[in-house]
């Protein structure tokens, strides 16, 4: 039994920092679970073998293959979901953080420039 349930896989982080640890949690819970995916994978091929050895377990036996194998797919599709769109997100949050640090770096050198532009104000009319 797994700690973690895929509905409480989070899909976005706060930060860069959150997402990237939420990332690297989502691809630790789908190495966690790919061994139960694979024996369900092959809990069908034993259904499917059954179902072709004996033709009265067809009508039980095959639906819940069916549904075995659907199920398993689409597991496996919603967590690769939520791993693109975590890397996304870290991608849209690493640029969110280059332009809030090239802001700071503009803000920084426009105060730089102000103060520069201050002194020399001061030094050509007060003295």
């Amino acid at each position: 039994m797994h700690s973690k349930k895929l509905s409480e896989v989070a899909e976005m982080g706060e930060s860069l920092k959150a997402t990237e640890s939420l990332l690297e949690s989502t691809i630790s819970f789908q190495a966690s679970v790919d061994g139960d995916i694979n024996e369900a994978l092959e809990l069908e091929q034993v259904g499917r073998d059954i179902a072709a050895t004996n033709v009265s377990a067809i009508d039980s036996v095959e639906p819940k293959c069916i549904e075995l194998s659907r199920m398993a797919s689409h597991f496996r599709f919603v967590v690769e979901e939520k791993l693109n769109k975590q890397r996304e997100w870290r991608e849209v949050q690493f640029t969110i953080e280059k332009v809030d640090y090239f802001s700071f770096f503009l803000k920084l050198c426009a105060s730089v420039d102000s103060l520069y532009t201050a002194s020399l104000y001061y030094l050509l009319h007060v003295q």
